[in-house]
């Protein structure tokens, strides 16, 4: 195995192995585990589950993701911060504001996904994420964010309103979504964060009436885009979205924006900036001004499912 992990990350090495190399390597055993889940019943004990070829492969594909060289340099410092919650645990919630700055915003070890939990950490500006190994809490230096009532969106998305062309609805199906979310993506390597411990931490969350989903569907009835977020003071912090026809994500971006800005949220935290969200509107915030907006209270942060405007869906 320090073998293969060696040409993972050496991708200029001769005979080396890249990231979706690896993935092929399980890939029958894939093929074999999407026809068992056909015939699976539905549910979330049936869904949120992952077999072993797919828990061997996700540990591979995390291993050879961190120790690509402009990673390595965040392994000591990540490994001295476990070492000492391993030693002395820290409190349940860490201290935001004392997250390390490499890897950005890593704050600790998060033991606990309950609901109680996961509402007190959104409310301090925390998330949990890891690939593999041990959830960590995350708060990094700055969040990536949009003001809901000012996202742009194309001619092309107004035309797709419009004619009906899709059909926009909250919280419908939300252990779907989520299991679409992290599924694997076409063009890229199938490594997800979004596990079968942290599929059944959001789905008590959505339970509770704090996470949410909103969903696209297409005339026949069929789920062709969503994501989900949880809701936490006037901030949407959006987790994952998936889209698998043309125009039906920035369709399903454009509404829930648009039901963000009329129920008073001041921002869509994305997390991470990419060239799309720019392209929308989203800026970088820094943590503090951030933390700002998560005290102050709004109504459709309170736990309960959300129902879709249908006036909001016809883009002006």
């Amino acid at each position: 195995m320090p073998s293969l992990l060696t040409a993972l990350v050496r991708p200029t090495a001769p005979g080396a192995i890249r990231l979706a190399q690896l993935a092929r390597l399980f890939s029958e055993e894939e093929e074999q585990l999407s026809k068992q889940k056909a015939l699976r019943p539905r549910g979330s004990a049936a869904v949120f589950r992952e077999s072993w070829p797919q828990s061997l492969r996700r540990q591979a594909l995390a291993t050879a993701y961190a120790l690509q060289p402009q990673r390595l340099r965040d392994l000591p410092p990540m490994a001295a911060l476990l070492l000492r919650e391993a030693l002395a645990p820290s409190p349940p919630l860490p201290d935001p504001n004392a997250a390390l700055e490499r890897p950005d915003g890593l704050c600790g070890v998060a033991r606990d996904l309950s609901v109680v939990t996961l509402i007190e950490a959104y409310a301090s500006g925390l998330y949990p994420w890891c690939h593999a190994g041990p959830v960590k809490w995350w708060a990094p230096r700055t969040r990536c964010v949009g003001d809901p009532r000012q996202i742009r969106f194309g001619e092309a998305t107004r035309r797709q309103a419009r004619r009906g062309t899709f059909k926009f609805t909250f919280d419908r199906d939300f252990d779907r979504v989520i299991v679409a979310c992290a599924a694997p993506r076409s063009g890229q390597v199938p490594l997800t964060w979004i596990t079968p411990k942290i599929m059944r931490a959001y789905a008590a969350l959505h339970r509770a009436g704090f996470a949410h989903s909103y969903e696209v569907w297409d005339g026949r009835g069929k789920l062709v885009a969503g994501g989900y977020g949880v809701a936490s003071g006037r901030v949407f912090v959006g987790e994952s979205m998936f889209t698998r026809r043309s125009g039906a994500g920035a369709f399903g971006l454009a509404v829930l924006h648009r039901h963000l800005a009329h129920w008073g949220f001041d921002l869509h935290d994305a997390k991470l900036p990419s060239p799309h969200l720019r392209s929308l509107g989203f800026t970088q915030m820094p943590r503090e001004q951030y933390a700002s907006h998560l005290s102050r209270p709004l109504a459709a942060s309170r736990p309960g499912h959300w129902q879709s405007v249908s006036a909001l869906s016809r883009l002006p």
